[in-house]
Order: C-alpha cells, then sequence, then structure tokens
C-alpha cells in the first residue's frame, strides 16, 4: 500500500510512464496469485498482459514486439493455474483500485448496468458452452462471449466497479443482486440505478422495489393500455400495472413530451416513459439522467481499444483480458481526476484534451517495451502546451533514470504535440511527426494535408493518427474515418480546383510503390488533358495493363 501512496503523491504534480504502467500491474499484482517455480516471476507475466492489452498485441505476437517477456508457452501454462472463481471474487477489488479519490465513502452516484459483446468465431465445446452466448449478426457472427458491468454514470467519474461473464442460465436478477454487493464493499451509495429496455421485466423491477432501489428502466410500448397512457402533449407522471408469471406489479411512469420540429424531418411530439421509483424528480430530469446512461458505451469503445488479441477458447484468459481492459479505463479516469481536473465552486471541470486516452496508453506501452525510460507530463508544462497550443517533443525531458545519452533518449521517438494532435509511435516516421501547419483537416481518427510532391493541383493525402503500415490493418473506425475525411476534403479540392475527376487510393508494401510504411490514402485530383491518354485509369500503375 505504500507503494501506491508514493505513486498517488508524485503523480500530484507529474504523470510518469512507469506510474500508467505500475499501478495496473500492481492492482492485479496485489490481488491475484499465480503459483509460479522458477525464475519467472508474476509481475512478469501481469506486465506482459497489461502491454497486450495497451498495443492490442495477444499473446503470440508480444513476443516479435518485446524481447525480455515469457515466452507464449509459459505465460499459457501458468494463466491456466487461475481459476474462475479467484477472479469473480477478485475482479471488482481490481478494478477500483486506484479510484480512492473518487469512490468516496457513503458519496452517493449514478450508476448504470449494461450488457457487452465480443465476437467469437471459434467452435462452441466443453470448455466454453456455457459461456458462449447466441445473440443477433454483429461483426459477421452469432457467438459471443459476453459481460455485463456495473458503471457510475456521474461527468468526470465514469468507472466500471465490475464486469462479470454473461453464463447460460444466469437471470439479470442474479447479476444486479451481485452488483448491489459490490457497491456495498465499495461503501457507495446508489442516487438512482439506470437500467436499459432489456431489464424491463415483472421480476428485474418487482425485486429491486423489494430491496429499495431507486431505478430509471424506460418502458416497452407493448399493449394497448400502455400505448394510451404513453399518449400526450404535456409531461406528466402515471400509474401503470404490469401483469406478469409473478404476480400484477403496480409501476410508477414518469413521461417526459418533446417535440420534434423538424428534427429527421418529423413534427409533432414523442411521449418517452420511464419506469422510476425511488425518486421525486421532474420528467424532463429523469430523461436528462437516464441519458448519461448511453457514456457506458463510450466506456465500451474505450476499452476496445485495449483489448488484447485472443482467439483462445479459455474463458478465464478471455475474462482477465476483459479485466484489464476495463482496468486500464478506470485508470485514465482516475488520473485525469487526480490531475488534469480544475477545483472551483460547483462540479469539477476536466479538460480531456491535456491527456487523451491514447497518450496513456503509450505511456504504459512505452514502459512495458522499454522498463528503461520513464517519461512524464508537468502539469504547468501542460497548461502551457493548451493555451499556447506549442508543439513540443517530449523526448528531450525524458528522466535519465538509468544514464542514457541524450541521444539514446531522443531515439526513443515519444512525443507530445499540441492537446488537439494524437500520439503515435516512431519519431522517425514523417506521418507520426506532422507539422501542425500543414495539416488541413481532422476528425477524431485521422488528418489530412497536402503532397509535398503532388502529382496534380490539390493532391491530398489522408492519415490515420495511428501507426499501422497499410489500409489493410487499419480498424473499421479508421476506415470509416479516413473515408469520411475523403468525402469532406473533395468539396474543399472542389471549390479551389474544379478537377474533372480523381483518382484514389493506398498503396500496400513495397512491391506495389509505398515507401513510407505509414497507412496514407491518396486522394489525386484529374484534370482534363492533364495525360494524352486518361483510359484505364488505376489499371495504369502496371505498364501495358491499361486495357482497351
Amino acid at each position: 500500500m505504500s507503494n501506491k501512496r508514493q505513486i498517488a503523491r508524485r503523480i500530484k504534480k507529474e504523470i510518469r510512464a512507469e506510474d500508467c504502467s505500475e499501478i495496473a500491474v500492481e492492482a492485479i499484482n496485489r490481488h491475484l496469485t499465480i503459483s509460479i517455480n522458477g525464475k519467472l516471476n508474476q509481475k512478469t507475466i501481469i506486465r506482459s498482459l497489461v502491454g497486450m492489452s495497451a498495443n492490442k498485441l495477444s499473446v503470440h505476437s508480444i513476443n516479435k514486439a518485446v524481447e525480455k517477456v515469457p515466452c507464449e508457452t509459459s505465460v499459457r501454462y501458468h494463466l491456466s493455474k487461475v481459476d474462475l472463481d479467484s477472479l469473480l471474487a477478485l475482479q471488482s477489488k481490481i478494478l477500483t483500485y486506484s479510484n480512492d479519490q473518487i469512490l468516496v465513502p457513503r458519496k452517493s452516484h449514478h450508476f448504470a448496468i449494461d450488457f457487452t459483446d465480443d465476437p467469437y468465431y471459434g467452435e462452441c465445446v466443453d470448455v466454453n458452452k456455457d459461456y458462449v452466448i447466441k445473440s443477433k449478426m454483429k461483426d459477421s457472427t452469432t457467438t459471443f462471449y459476453s459481460y455485463v458491468s456495473l458503471y457510475i454514470t456521474t461527468k468526470g467519474q465514469r468507472l466500471t466497479l465490475a464486469v462479470l461473464p454473461v453464463k447460460k442460465g444466469v437471470s439479470k436478477v442474479e447479476y444486479i443482486r451481485k452488483f448491489l454487493v459490490f457497491i456495498d464493499d465499495a461503501k457507495v451509495n446508489i442516487e438512482v440505478l439506470c437500467l436499459d429496455r432489456g431489464f424491463y421485466s415483472n421480476d428485474v423491477l418487482s425485486f429491486l422495489q423489494k430491496e429499495n432501489i431507486p431505478h430509471i428502466v424506460p418502458v416497452k410500448k407493448d399493449g394497448q393500455e400502455l400505448k394510451k397512457i404513453l399518449r400526450g402533449n404535456h409531461s406528466r407522471y402515471a400509474r401503470y400495472t404490469m401483469r406478469g408469471t409473478s404476480g400484477p406489479l403496480d409501476l410508477t411512469l414518469a413521461i417526459d413530451v418533446q417535440y420534434l420540429q423538424g428534427r429527421n424531418k418529423k413534427f409533432g411530439n414523442v411521449n418517452l416513459g420511464y419506469v422510476v421509483y425511488g425518486i421525486d424528480w421532474k420528467p424532463r430530469r429523469v430523461y436528462q439522467v437516464y441519458k448519461n446512461r448511453f457514456a457506458i458505451e463510450s466506456s465500451y469503445r474505450i476499452r476496445n481499444i485495449v483489448k488484447a488479441k485472443t482467439s483462445s477458447r479459455n474463458v478465464v484468459l478471455r475474462y482477465l483480458l476483459t479485466i484489464i481492459s476495463f482496468l486500464l479505463k478506470n485508470i485514465w479516469v482516475a488520473l485525469q481526476w487526480m490531475v488534469f481536473s480544475k477545483v472551483q465552486r460547483g462540479p469539477r471541470s476536466i479538460n480531456n484534451d491535456l491527456f487523451r486516452f491514447d497518450l496513456f496508453r503509450l505511456f504504459v506501452w512505452e514502459e512495458v517495451k522499454t522498463e528503461r525510460i520513464f517519461f512524464f507530463i508537468r502539469w504547468a508544462f501542460c497548461r502551457l502546451l493548451d493555451i499556447c497550443g506549442a508543439r513540443c517533443l517530449f523526448r528531450s525531458y525524458a528522466l535519465l533514470e538509468t544514464g542514457l545519452k541524450i541521444s539514446e533518449v531522443l531515439g526513443s521517438g515519444i512525443s507530445y504535440r499540441s492537446p488537439e494532435d494524437r500520439y503515435m509511435a516512431p519519431v522517425k516516421c514523417p506521418f507520426c511527426n506532422p507539422i501542425a501547419e500543414d495539416i488541413v483537416a481532422r476528425n477524431e481518427l485521422c488528418y489530412a494535408l497536402w503532397d509535398r510532391f503532388p502529382v496534380s493541383r490539390g493532391h491530398t493525402l489522408v492519415v490515420p493518427f495511428r501507426h499501422t503500415p497499410d489500409f489493410f490493418s487499419t480498424t473499421v473506425e479508421e476506415k470509416a474515418a479516413v473515408m469520411a475525411l475523403i468525402t469532406s476534403r473533395k468539396d474543399v479540392i472542389e471549390e479551389n480546383f474544379s478537377p474533372a475527376g480523381y483518382n484514389i487510393g493506398f498503396n500496400v508494401g513495397t512491391a506495389a510503390g509505398q515507401t513510407v510504411m505509414h497507412c496514407h490514402c491518396h486522394v489525386i485530383p484529374r484534370y482534363v488533358g492533364d495525360v494524352p491518354e486518361p483510359r484505364g485509369g488505376v489499371r495504369g500503375v502496371v505498364p501495358g495493363k491499361r486495357g482497351d
């Protein structure tokens, strides 16, 4: 615990890469015990798992990326000793390890419970048959490992307190009961519990009323009686009796009426009904509080960024990697709250741009990869960057704890750019370190700039922020972001250059002419007469193959 306090005291002034990774490693190492014989130690295995998650690697591929890690066989062998019951008992303690300043005893929070699915493309066999869930088609499969999570939806404090694997035959009531135990163990109070329509059932609602849990659940518009109640022109409360196998259940409905006013080309109003219990709020506030529940979807997106790759059937290994991904997200939220929140009258405000999740993830990965050089962000330095938008290299601020020469530190390739920029790998890659003034457009995952050696007027490059070698290694989200930016840049090119056509394409591999191994898309405007015979288009990249 003393090590935890030392880190907490230090990161009030600065954040080091060693802190980002050490908190994650220590959270797991302190609670989980793996019996290991020989020179290998538990921390080394845990650090490898954290590195896998930070860079979305697998047990197999991390050995190729990092030198001093246990071999794949050793990792799998020792992880096979971990049993599911131990993880179920310890996961909440692991997830809340670094959150003392947020989880203030007896403080009330808004909570949400929701399900998330991880696609599974393997076979359903005896070892995993109870945990492979069938569901509607998503990501080209109908089989999933599903998890249910407990989440704080209060802004700036959005932590995942617990996550459980979904097992066939276990009811939603049973998961809620377990989560109530975790909340009680964390010594915090429930101001309200927000559940989605999947929890709208007689069993769940009667259980919540019996346990006296304040809650909000949107209604399902089933039956003529309920549809009649949900017609009206003003916000109101109403009573409704739900009938089920366990008998009738009296419900209080908060109905918020919203006028569409042409949104999505629709007019009139819509009645949004919610089952409420234990709260005395106006219907509009019920709607607004419940809307914050959708922050849990953001937590899933962040968690997916640090979800290690695996095709294993092992339920325990998949569950452990899931816990680590949620843990990394929690640590980032805690660091933002501790260092980058502004204490003021009323609620704290956090400038998310000062410490993006991409930078946190990079810190974790660099520490796991090098274990030698520790990088930090000073609060005053970040404030200066936020104000002036200066572009500074972080490499020169490395802590030379091992007596490395400046040239060795500069070769490590970590940089800090303006708060809006992303944090990417090798400094020698021209697309990882673009000059801020050269960027002409950007979105969340990629940016655009004019080609330095244009083949035509308006020649533009669209580049993902993340260092990835080619188009086929980009994520679905990155592909969508690239296409969206290409479409928006087309309008600018049309306005300024009025081309007659376009060639748009990626070079993949040296055989295809790729010279910079960072994925980028060429948007090349074409003009009448720019070549004698344009017929064949991109087929012309292979001489003599234009076609007739």
